[in-house]
Order: structure tokens, then sequence, then C-alpha cells
């Protein structure tokens, strides 16, 4: 069965016979639609590949026998004990909503789980070693994700446009042998083993001897004002990505004695309606696309104006300033 061979929008169910020897994993790709498989079954005399685990237990998916490699899955996979690899776009487009990958996989590769748009929540393993190129990108509902210390290599872009906060069970500096790319375009933060955080749900790390920064937020309030202090230092900095794709946060205020607010530091935020400003932050500590991808409607209420022109010009995003 070769590449995109069923590009079918409707198919819902998969039976495979004894006889088929071969089977793309894009067999069942159609990559401009999402696809709503929900049951994949081998015949059991099949020599090559199986929809079973070692218990005889239908688990919707197809796994080539002789590496243990899960080349198709779909919304109700199990995936079993015996799996080692998780193929490239395995999972791809498809409407999976959780998915809980067993200890035994150490491999997830390219765009397996691609624009999965309904996935909010993975379990990732503990003994997982590769996550590949794209893995997760355009996961746009996905919460959350851990990242295990067991990891040896994260690929390119592996969580573009994701919208997970990225919990990592190792420090920044301990994984230098991931492309250098890995964490590029997301639309929320990457929060290291090492950060701190407060019973609210902020995250911090130092910034400098004196003061903080945030780098996160894991709370569900929707309306916050952010800390001005933590440990008896002061908050300084709102680091990049720090509320960026948080899709329940409507209002935020940001108090006097914030100092920097870094790039895409509030973007992808669907609902946000205001952002009150009182703190004098330079235009040279305001980074780019702090703004990016927010509500149409968001009202920037700002209690400085800058020296010369206007701050909506400088954000260069479009949505309505108030000076207050």
């Amino acid at each position: 069965i070769n590449g995109c061979s069923f590009r079918v929008p409707s198919l819902k169910s998969i039976w495979i016979p004894s006889t088929v020897e071969y089977i793309s994993p894009t067999a069942f790709k159609n990559y401009d639609f999402i696809s709503i498989i929900e049951s994949i079954k081998i015949d059991p005399f099949n020599k090559i590949y199986t929809s079973q685990d070692d218990q005889g237990n239908e688990i919707n998916a197809i796994i080539v026998i002789a590496n243990n490699n899960l080349i198709l899955g779909c919304k109700n996979t199990i995936i079993p004990d015996n799996v080692e690899t998780i193929d490239g776009d395995a999972f791809a487009y498809s409407d999976i909503v959780s998915i809980e990958i067993p200890e035994g996989v150490k491999s997830i590769g390219y765009g397996a789980f691609y624009r999965c748009t309904a996935l909010a929540s993975v379990t990732l393993p503990a003994g997982l070693e590769v996550i590949r190129a794209t893995a997760f990108a355009s996961c746009t509902n996905l919460p959350v994700i851990y990242l295990p210390n067991s990891l040896t290599f994260i690929g390119r872009e592996a969580f573009e446009n994701c919208s997970a906060t990225i919990f990592c069970d190792f420090t920044e500096e301990e994984k230098d042998n991931f492309d250098s790319s890995w964490a590029y375009n997301r639309l929320s933060s990457v929060i290291y083993k090492g950060y701190l955080m407060d019973d609210n749900g902020f995250v911090y790390k130092l910034y400098d001897s004196d003061s903080y920064s945030i780098i996160g937020y894991v709370g569900m309030e929707t309306e916050i004002t952010l800390p001005t202090t933590y440990n008896g230092k002061n908050i300084r900095v709102i680091g990049p990505f720090a509320f960026g794709g948080r899709n329940n946060l409507k209002s935020v205020c940001i108090e006097s004695g914030m100092q920097h607010i870094l790039n895409y530091a509030f973007a992808n935020c669907p609902n946000l309606e205001s952002v009150t400003i009182n703190a004098n932050i330079l235009r040279t500590c305001f980074g780019s696309h702090v703004f990016e991808n927010d509500n149409s409607n968001l009202v920037i209420y700002s209690k400085y104006r800058p020296a010369t022109g206007d701050w909506g010009d400088d954000w260069n995003c479009g949505y309505k300033v108030v000076y207050i």
C-alpha cells in the first residue's frame, strides 16, 4: 500500500488483510484534513504487521513486527509496552486527544504528532532518548509537556507553534547536544530544572545578583497582576514567551519597577483583552513581537508616554493604546 493511497477525509476504520506485505507510513495520510480514523485492525495472520499487543488485545495502530516500530496511530490508539519507536507522521493530523507513551519507547519520529490540534495530554516515558524535528509542532491545544532527563537529542523546531509550557527535567546548560533551534517558534515558555516557582504559578530565574525575571506562568487565573518582588529581590524582567500561548489569559497588570519586557512575552494570547503598564519601560528595553497574534480587540493602558512618538508605533502591534 503506497503513500497517500487513501486520501479520504471521512475514513474512520481500517482493516489490513494477511496478504499485505508493505504499508507506506503515509498510506492513510491526508495532509489537507484532520484524520477522524477510530479503528485500525490487521489480520492476525499477517506476518509483517500487527495491530495487537503481546496479549492479543487490539490497540488501534499499525506496528512493524520486525522492529516494533509504530507507523500509524489514531485517536483510540493504546501504545503497547513492546513498541520502541514512533515513526515520523505516525499520528500527524489526527484528532487524538490524549496519549500515554510507555517506557519502552526510545524515539519519537519527525512530525509524529504534527498538527494534532485536539491533543490536550501527552505523557512521555522516563527512558525516552530522541524527539525528532517538528514532532509536536502545531499542537495548539496542548497546555503542558514534561521532558525527561534521559533525552539525548531534540530536533529542529520540535515544538514549533506548540502551545505547551515545556517543563524540562534538566538544566539549561545540560543538553548542549540538542539542535540549537529545538525550542524555536514555540508559543509558550520553557522551564528548566532549577527554576523557581511561587504559590501563584509564576516561574522565575535570577536575572542578576539583585533581581529576578519572570520566565513563565502555570497558574489558572484569567486576570493577573505581576508580582514586584520574589525572595526579597525585585522583579525587573518579563522573559521571552513568559506568558505566550495562554489561552485563558484575559487581563494583565504590570506594576512600576519592571524594566524589561522581552520578545514575544505576551504573544499568541487569543483572549487577552487588556494590558495595563504602570512601569516606565525604556524603548530599548522593550522587545519585538511582544503582543503578536493576540486578541484583535486588545487595549493597552500605559501610564507613561514615550518622549517622542507613540507606544503603538514602537510596539508595531496595531492594538489600541490608551494613556492613563
